[in-house]
């Protein structure tokens, strides 16, 4: 809104006054984006991200920024602190040359690495749980409308009472449920 604002002729000083704020933090969130991939800022774009967290994405190249607002965006989590431990297990070759990450008291350079290594193996294993989470939520939902079919069945329902009666419980259980 500023930033159309601006385009349509408004100085910062004007917006500034008119919002009671320091011309500073106009003129700072203008800038806010600079710097940071299209892409990412398309994922993050109606997300409540702080500007802390923002500031962070220019310390890493534009690929790792479209992950990082992949998980924000997956995780659901677009604060500073999460934007910051993000920066902290990229690897250094990921980062904008110049930028390093803020070292963190009480960790070693191999704690670090380890750090790293272990992030990079849980984003590829998020991913592939995502991939596959649309698949397994049909087959999912296909089972259960299954099962509320076999329960309509007086003589399914009668004959799984007598034998396997905790099997009948979980069934109508399942049949029950709103959301899997």
């Amino acid at each position: 809104m500023i930033l159309r604002a601006v385009d349509q002729g408004v100085t910062p000083g004007q917006i500034a006054k008119a919002l009671d704020l320091d011309v500073s933090k106009i003129k700072a969130s203008l800038n806010l984006l600079d710097g940071i991939h299209a892409d990412a800022v398309d994922l993050l774009k109606d997300k409540p991200i702080t500007a802390g967290a923002l500031r962070f994405f220019r310390k890493v190249s534009p690929v790792r920024q479209i992950d990082m607002a992949q998980l924000m965006v997956s995780g659901n989590n677009y604060t500073r602190g999460y934007a910051e431990a993000l920066i902290v297990g990229t690897p250094s070759e990921q980062l904008v040359n110049g930028s390093k990450p803020k070292t963190v008291h009480g960790i070693s350079e191999e704690e670090i690495a380890r750090m790293e290594k272990e992030m990079e193996a849980l984003e590829r294993d998020y991913r592939l749980h995502q991939d596959h989470f649309g698949e397994d939520s049909l087959h999912l939902n296909a089972a259960q409308r299954y099962v509320k079919r076999l329960l309509e069945n007086a003589k399914v329902r009668r004959f799984l009472g007598n034998r396997y009666p905790e099997i009948l419980e979980e069934f109508q259980e399942l049949a029950t449920l709103e959301t899997l």
